[in-house]
């Protein structure tokens, strides 16, 4: 498993040190002021802690234990979940609204992906939901679609 991980992780490293050196050949501007290559530079350099991060636990780590899932739910009926849920999230956006559908998604998602106690995934869909939408609205100045209730 640990050769697998080695593997893997440098191959997402090369990777991202690929796209870093493209990013800072389109240009990344400043924070102020960011240009094509600035997300681009961002995300790469993720990638590249995150692979770098693996990449060392795999002589520093212990060698996982290798456990069953819990979930009683086979893998490719999770995803076909996932895919159809965020289909239904395209379609109702526009009528529902932001707020309402990005709960809902997130709901249904904790729901299904996550072991949370019932009670707790509409409060976390709340935060999630609010805290987004306030980040996108107020921080970055993006409009969404009013909805049913008209926010």
């Amino acid at each position: 498993m640990k050769n697998l991980d080695r593997i893997s992780s440098l191959f997402w490293l090369f990777f991202s040190i690929y796209i870093l050196i493209e990013s800072l050949h389109i240009g990344i501007g400043r924070l102020q002021k960011p240009h094509a290559g600035f997300m681009a530079f961002g995300g790469s350099l993720l990638l590249g802690i995150f692979s770098l991060t693996l990449f060392l636990q795999t002589f520093f780590g212990k060698e996982p234990v290798e456990s069953v899932p819990s979930f009683s739910i086979p893998l490719w009926k999770r995803v076909s979940a996932i895919l159809l849920s965020l289909i239904l999230y395209v379609m109702i956006f526009q009528k529902a609204g932001y707020l309402i559908a990005t709960f809902l998604l997130i709901a249904f998602l904790l729901a299904c992906l996550r072991e949370m106690k019932w009670r707790w995934i509409p409060v976390t869909s709340f935060l999630i939901s609010f805290l987004s939408y306030y980040i996108f609205t107020k921080g970055l100045g993006v409009q969404f679609p009013h909805g049913l209730f008209g926010f």
